[in-house]
């Protein structure tokens, strides 16, 4: 591992990105037409392009094919631009061949996945801001990327995808809410990578099932220093064979060795700091556009009772610059509820009562900001109330303790039988005091018979030992308690 750091440093200092020789373009919102129909033009010669402030529509995807030269889009000094899409399906740049691309300073909003970037060597994207969009950046085939001081927020799928390149370096980002609309992806993916380094990020509130950082057939990569906070399934996930040296992480699993556990970003003061946007461009977020109303909400799914509805949904993909703070919840037989952000964020899902047995059912999310609210979701599927008479779900399995000083993160498979309703929480005692925590939300509503899952808890005594006993919780009550001794 240090040959290779030394290897990649030496092609940094003997190979410095090539200077753009062609005139800069000076881009504002007044001539940005004009930028646009020159640049079509021109696909494949040098390229700089410095933004002024303002908002600059993005009504197709700005194509560069330099055929190794050189591409340059950063905002001018001191400048906060927007680039703004017209479709969340259509990216915002795409970029192959090049020699060299920098991208830096820029704010990007409303769009697929906002960058793509093929076969291209010498990437830098540095200090942008990505919201409301699919995915921040598709790097395919890259040599030496770099990607790093990144906010990335309000992802609808995966925010950083890199596949069969080498030498990337993903560092000191700030990535959360991600997976509002999808499953399956990850804050950073890696696929047939090889010696990638990741590095220093911060990655939290993830939606969907899927992982922090995953990698798939990659080999010799380095992943390090970063911290990942209230993940759907997996902090750390490798898959396909490959190779990967995963140490000196704050992980909520705690695991692999060699990784400490972690329960909320203060602990870590200097990733915290760190991550992100630094100084000199966080006038991005001081400068974004007027904030609007939210947007709707998806992945809507009920379960039914009797005389009532378990319902649960992903918050809008973007929330319109101001956060949510409330939910509306509307049943197609007249019922509904209005709950906080903080109760689904805490609990991850709304009950109502009062629905009549024997009737199909569907329901509709409303998100509300202080601006107002939003569109009402598509509805869920519909289910059917009934008279049932639930027993207490099967015992846990508790499969095992990982101590770290005064934390622990506990392992347990959820109960084969459910008794017939759905499981709300699991409720962990640590003996000898007694003391009970309740783990709940989104994660413990998707376990399915036999899932495995974690929590973690904190303020236990150093080298002091403890027991734990585990019970599964529906409507009927708790069950039977697993237990682990010291």
């Amino acid at each position: 591992m240090k040959a290779m750091r030394a290897t990649v440093l030496l092609c940094l200092l003997l190979c410095p990105l090539q200077a753009v020789t062609a005139a800069p373009i000076d881009a504002t919102p007044a001539n940005w037409a004009e930028v646009v129909r020159g640049l079509a033009k021109s696909p494949s010669a040098d390229t700089e392009v410095r933004f002024q402030s303002g908002i600059y529509p993005v009504s197709a995807a700005l194509e560069f094919t330099p055929a190794g030269g050189q591409v340059v889009l950063r905002a001018a000094d001191r400048a906060t631009p927007v680039l703004l899409g017209a479709s969340s399906d259509s990216p915002l740049i795409r970029i192959e061949g090049a020699a060299s691309v920098r991208i830096e300073g820029l704010h990007f909003r409303h769009a697929g996945v906002a960058v793509i970037l093929r076969n291209d060597a010498g990437v830098q994207v540095e200090n942008n801001w990505f919201d409301d969009v699919d995915g921040a950046l598709l790097g395919v085939g890259l040599t030496g990327a770099r990607v790093a001081h990144n906010r990335i927020d309000q992802t609808a799928g995966t925010p950083i995808f890199l596949q069969g390149g080498a030498g990337a370096v993903v560092s000191d980002n700030l990535i959360f809410d991600y997976l509002r609309e999808k499953a399956g992806g990850a804050a950073v993916a890696l696929d047939t990578e090889r010696a990638p380094t990741v590095s220093g990020n911060l990655i939290r509130d993830q939606f969907g099932p899927g992982a922090a950082i995953w990698a798939r057939r990659t080999f010799g990569a380095r992943v390090t220093g970063n911290v990942v906070l209230n993940v759907y399934s997996y902090d750390w996930r490798a898959e396909g064979g490959g190779s990967a040296t995963v140490t000196g992480n704050h992980f909520p699993s705690g695991a692999p060795a060699g990784n400490s556990l972690v329960t909320f970003q203060e602990q870590v003061p200097a990733v915290l700091s760190a991550a992100g946007l630094d100084r000199a461009h966080r006038g991005l977020v001081r400068a974004a556009p007027d904030p609007t109303i939210p947007g709707a909400c998806s992945r809507v799914v009920a379960s039914a009772g009797d005389r009532s509805a378990l319902v649960t949904w992903h918050p809008p993909r973007f929330d319109g610059g101001k956060p949510v703070n409330a939910y509306l919840i509307s049943a197609s037989t007249g019922q509904s509820l209005t709950i906080s952000d903080a109760h689904f964020r805490s609990e991850g899902y709304a009950r109502l009562d009062q629905i009549p047995n024997g009737k199909p059912c569907t329901f509709t999310i409303t998100a509300f900001s202080p601006l107002g609210h939003g569109k009402a979701s598509a509805p869920s599927v519909a289910v059917v109330p009934k008279l049932i008479r639930p027993t207490v779900p099967g015992a846990p399995r508790l499969l095992g303790v990982q101590r770290d000083g005064g934390m622990a993160c506990l392992r347990f498979a959820a109960p084969l039988a459910d008794g017939g309703a759905t499981i709300t929480s699991y409720v962990l005692t640590v003996l000898p005091a007694k003391n009970r925590v309740v783990f709940t939300g989104r994660q413990i509503l998707r376990l399915r018979a036999g899932d495995i899952c974690f929590g973690v808890i904190d303020e236990l005594g150093q080298g002091e030992q403890y027991g734990f006993t585990l019970t599964a919780a529906n409507s009927a009550g708790e069950s039977r308690a697993a237990s682990l001794s010291p």
